[in-house]
Parts: C-alpha cells; structure tokens; sequence
C-alpha cells in the first residue's frame, strides 16, 4: 500500500474572542519507477512573471542525493521537468514537446492562499540514451513564496483553430537573436509548435500600426510557423533538427499597438492573426484572439 506523507501546518485565527486553530495539511507524495521519494521536508514552490516553479533537493553528508525541478505555466500546463538521481543521472522531459509523455491533473493556484495543488504522472528520458524512468506525484496545498518580477521575458499566447475545434497556445520559453542583420524572436508553445518573428529593423523601430505578414521575404515582418514532427535521433535531444519540424505556409497581419519602456527594457506589444496551411496536405490552421510581447534586442 502506498504511503502518504502528510505535513499538518497550524495557523491560528480569532473570532469573538476565542482562539481556534485552522489546519492546513500540506502533502507531497512522489514515486520514481513506483519506488516511494520522500520529498515533503524539503519542497520549496516560488512564483516568477510567467511560471511556477517546484523544487526539491535531499542531501546526504552534504552530498546531494536527489533533485526534482518541475515548472508550470500559471494555467496548469506543464513546462519541464527535471530529475536527478543519486547515480548522479539527469532524467527530463522532451523540450520541444513536454506535454507527450507527462500528464497534470486537479491543477489548482489558489491566489488567495498562494497555494498550489496538483497530480501528474508520466515520463521523462535520459538524454542521448534509451532509458526513461516512470515518475508520479500527488501534492497538494503547497505554499507560494512570490519572487519580484524583474525582467519580463518575451511571450505569445493565442488560440489556434482547425476543423475539430481550438485550443490556447501559451509560450513554454523564448529566444531571440541577430544574424546578419536580421533580428529574430522565437516562441516555443504549448502544442508542440514554433512561431518565429523576423524582420530586417528592430521591432522596437516600427511604428504602431498594422502590417501584413507572410512566409515569403517581401514582408518588413516575416513570421515562421512549424509544427514539431518527434523527435528522429535521441542524440538529438533538445536540439533543434530542421528535419524534425514541419512548416506551414501563413499569410495574415501583425497589429503593433504599443512600443513601452520597463526596467531599462523595450517591449514591442501588439496582436497577430493568420492562417496556415502546407501543400498537397490536408493542414489548415487559424491562429487567432492572440497577444504578443517582444523584449528587444
């Protein structure tokens, strides 16, 4: 039978005049190959811009033996996960499609209490190797710690719509880069898929207003969408593979509403709908309802 570690955190509250004790149980169940981890004593969740991060490292004669890194989007959606074992072993999710072989369910941030809750269960792979170990985790009533949000990265969310139905797009992490002159900013989301700003002028130059964008080089603002196909080689993994991608053929509009200043960085802000298509197949998307922000180079 399964153990359930249950840590019983006492707050104490008054009301006409007496003192009554509210509890609060925190638990932190998790399990690597079915084999029990014992992690409540040292979990520690805290809060950036866009994410929620859950930690938890054991030490041994001031070894460390374990370490659990798990982040979230603030909507539930799983971002990374990662685990170190005693052998020293990095087991992780696959970057460009974490969602494949991990699950969350019963994801719940309460802001009020700044407490999270969650189960996942799933996989995660060593890289550049054939082995994976099986993890699940019940945790419940974790507490917050909120960090300051200092630099705010880039980020793009949006919903995407297809003969089936529609589904929100949120940024898992971003990028951006010069290369020969051109100013690139790429967005990695939630559904295993690639958007990729690019323009010849910095984005922060450009006034507000619309522009039409497309796959070919005649636009000032050339936007790239893929989708990510799996992965072909495990020595691959976490690189990117032109091989390993699929990419539509979009045309659209950009709408930049607002160039901003924030702790001595620019951000380009605005909208961008369009729809995309690949030839000779049946693959029609509609990217829409979306919002973007661009942290310049």
């Amino acid at each position: 039978m399964r153990r359930f570690l249950t840590i019983v955190i006492l707050s104490v509250t008054f009301q006409c005049c007496q003192k009554q004790e509210v509890v609060v149980e925190q638990q932190a169940d998790f399990y690597v190959n079915s084999k029990y981890e014992n992690l409540a004593h040292s979990m520690v969740v805290s809060e950036g811009c866009d994410f929620l991060y859950v930690s938890s490292i054991d030490f041994e004669n001031s070894l460390q033996t374990f370490s659990l890194d798990i982040s979230f989007l603030k909507s539930g959606k799983i971002a990374k996960v990662k685990l170190i074992n005693k052998d020293r072993k990095s087991y992780e999710t696959q970057l460009f499609d974490p969602s494949k072989y991990i699950s969350v369910n019963n994801f719940v941030y309460d802001t009020n209490s700044n407490e999270i809750s969650f189960e996942l269960i799933g996989r995660i792979f060593e890289p550049r190797s054939t082995n994976s170990i099986d993890i699940e985790g019940r945790f419940k009533n974790l507490k917050v710690l909120p960090k300051p949000c200092i630099q705010v990265s880039s980020s793009l969310k949006g919903r995407i719509f297809n003969t089936v139905g529609n589904q929100l797009l949120e940024t898992l992490y971003s990028s951006a880069s010069i290369d020969k002159g051109s100013y690139y900013h790429y967005f990695y989301l939630t559904n295993n898929s690639r958007i990729v700003f690019q323009s010849n002028s910095k984005f922060k130059d450009f006034p507000v207003g619309s522009y039409k964008i497309s796959s070919d080089s005649s636009s000032s603002i050339k936007i790239t969408f893929e989708e990510y196909i799996g992965m072909l080689n495990i020595y691959n993994f976490g690189l990117y593979r032109n091989e390993e991608w699929k990419e539509f053929t979009i045309d659209g509009s950009i709408n930049i509403t607002e160039q901003s200043k924030l702790n001595n960085s620019t951000y380009t802000i605005g909208t961008i709908n369009f729809k995309a298509s690949v030839k000779d197949e049946n693959l029609d998307y509609e990217f829409k309802d979306s919002s973007f922000r661009l942290r310049n180079l």
